[in-house]
């Protein structure tokens, strides 16, 4: 079929596969993400990029290559600056539009300098072993450039936390919405103090900067001998989460600044997750899109994978569904059925809340509402963490 370049961004299968299978390629020819115009005159060997995009697009699908094209081998009126330019919003940030300054794929292009000359691409084998190709290449993928919310902070081992607003949401869900549990009471919450909550989720390194020590099962052999620096840490149970927090605390430049780490509350937990939203999914009323946000089963590949590489929620926020869950502070139990502030959750109990769902849950089990529990002391490859971390006073100057 034929389409045109912008409307090509639509079709995320494809462009996921390529960018996936081929990235560490493109990459060798200079392409590190979004970069300035003089940048991308100066730094950029546009033959082998183009050689690169060529054989990645003949091998996948394509018909006819881009020197094929108008406009010296990129198609339409774009340039080669232009089209890494559109290229780099459309992929290294992990969204195309979202998270970035357009609203449609028409203002990106317009910003971009592209035109809406038309190329071919055959794309009837784009689902053909696509969750295997995800989990084999994704570690070739260019790294995000994290886009950063106003006000985020950035602290003494490079974890970056996103401010969060005050405010009040409903907690839980309604009583028809697919697929929900009969624990997610649908209630009134108000918190009443702006916090802090990690971008990401914990990584190895970080994890292992503090604690001086990796407890991940998914590390060394268990993902091929890659780089695992990046994936969330995991085999961590409450006790040790809350034993990061305290450690991190407890640093130096840490205490210097005046922070005090923490596990977020379940009611912040879900406060940020949905983000303003009340559909099931932040992004969606049914999670139709699902594998734009995270790792579970369906595009997993049976295991986690390095943070931040699929879309952040409207707060900034990666990987809040799927990957692995996180754990929160309170104990399990019933909701309260009537508005609350500040909710802390029981004041004893057996076990604790994780929150978010993992690579190897269903897609129901990574809605914003939806609630697990653990005994303090389990551990499993599944289970990891985000800090919280209380307005320190000086921000507050």
């Amino acid at each position: 079929m034929s389409f045109d370049l912008v409307k090509a961004g639509e079709d995320m299968a494809f462009w996921d596969r390529l960018i996936r299978k081929y990235g560490k390629k493109i990459r060798e020819c200079g392409w590190h993400g979004p970069l300035e115009p003089e940048q991308l005159e100066t730094d950029m060997n546009y033959d082998a990029l183009d050689n690169a995009l060529n054989e990645a697009l003949y091998e996948d699908g394509t018909e006819e290559s881009f020197t094929e094209s108008d406009g010296g081998g990129i198609p339409g009126s774009a340039d080669y600056a232009s089209i890494t330019e559109l290229l780099g919003k459309f992929f290294v940030t992990g969204s195309y539009v979202c998270g970035g300054p357009y609203d449609t794929y028409e203002e990106a292009a317009d910003e971009a300098g592209l035109g809406y000359g038309e190329w071919d691409y055959d794309g009837e084998d784009e689902d053909e072993g696509e969750d295997e190709e995800q989990a084999e290449y994704e570690d070739d993928v260019l790294r995000p450039v994290l886009a950063e919310p106003p006000g985020t902070i950035t602290n003494s081992i490079g974890m970056k936390l996103v401010p969060i607003p005050a405010g009040t949401f409903l907690m839980g869900s309604p009583k028809k919405e697919k697929d929900r549990s009969d624990d997610e009471v649908k209630h009134k919450v108000t918190l009443t103090k702006d916090f802090y909550l990690g971008m990401t989720q914990v990584t190895q390194a970080q994890y292992e900067r503090v604690i001086d020590k990796n407890p991940s099962h998914f590390q060394s052999d268990e993902v091929s001998g890659r780089d695992s620096s990046e994936f969330p840490v995991e085999q961590i149970s409450w006790d040790d989460a809350v034993e990061f927090c305290k450690k991190l605390s407890d640093l130096p430049e840490e205490k210097a600044a005046g922070r005090v780490y923490r596990l977020p509350r379940e009611a912040e937990w879900e406060y940020a997750c949905r983000a303003g939203s009340t559909t099931a999914f932040s992004f969606h009323i049914d999670g139709e899109l699902l594998c734009d946000y995270a790792w579970y089963e369906d595009n997993s590949g049976e295991r986690p994978h390095p943070v931040a590489l699929k879309k952040p929620n409207a707060w900034g926020l990666y990987d809040m569904c799927g990957n692995v869950w996180e754990w929160c502070s309170d104990w399990y139990g019933e909701y309260s059925k009537s508005a609350v502030s500040d909710p802390t959750g029981p004041k004893e109990g057996s076990s604790r809340v994780t929150r978010g769902g993992s690579w190897i849950s269903d897609a129901a089990s990574c809605g914003s509402a939806r609630r697990s529990w653990y005994l303090p002391s389990d551990r499993d490859d599944q289970s990891g963490l985000r800090v919280a971390l209380s307005y320190p006073s000086e921000i507050h100057k």
